[in-house]
């Protein structure tokens, strides 16, 4: 029908090598074209979002704000997600748009906590429906590691703060999610929350 036809149209729009600027603000007209055809097209919903995703991603490399931008696009993924509440392809979708987010947040030495923790749940969802998903997995270690890294640099704020029984909890979960996905506990945030713990219990 006419509104797949449009869909199709955006998705190679987005695939082609060009602008990625340029690229996403098409791909987000040709889907609100196809949405206005069929409001409640899964596809569609999660096309816009992901042109969406794509040009606020765009823009933050390029000094823009894209704030309006990511909730746009997680409002897409949230619809698309309330019609197919098996779509994989959302729910990752969501979850890298908040990991995304988090990871900008931490270059902006603010608190990507939350993000990262939306991020998880979304992946450890989706790997609840598809258990062994290549991509789910790529992506949750993706997020467990930022997450746990996130947590081990709280439980080093308390600890130069002096305030070591509030430095435990941090350590304790950024060690949880830091070794499934660390190759070498020894080194880096994961050895650094191992130490301070330890220290922190021989108190």
């Amino acid at each position: 029908n006419l509104a797949v036809s449009i869909l199709n149209a955006a998705v190679v729009r987005m695939e082609r090598d060009e602008d990625p600027g340029d690229a996403s603000r098409a791909a987000v007209a040709a889907c609100d074209r196809a949405l206005a055809i069929h409001p409640d097209l899964p596809a569609a919903l999660l096309a816009r979002g992901l042109a969406r995703a794509n040009q606020a991603t765009w823009d933050q490399d390029h000094g823009r704000d894209a704030a309006e931008l990511a909730r746009a696009a997680e409002a897409d993924f949230d619809r698309c997600l309330a019609i197919d509440p098996g779509s994989r392809d959302a729910r990752r979708e969501r979850g890298r748009l908040n990991a995304n987010r988090g990871d900008h947040l931490a270059d902006g030495k603010q608190d990507p906590t939350a993000a990262y923790r939306a991020a998880l749940a979304d992946f450890e969802s989706g790997l609840q429906r598809r258990p062994g998903d290549a991509g789910l997995l790529s992506c949750r270690t993706r997020a467990r590691r930022s997450l746990g890294r996130a947590r081990a640099d709280e439980g080093g704020v308390e600890i130069r703060a002096g305030r070591y029984p509030e430095a435990r909890a941090p350590y304790e979960e950024a060690i949880e999610l830091l070794e499934p996905a660390e190759s070498d506990r020894d080194r880096g945030p994961l050895g650094i929350a191992h130490y301070d713990l330890a220290c922190i219990l021989a108190l």
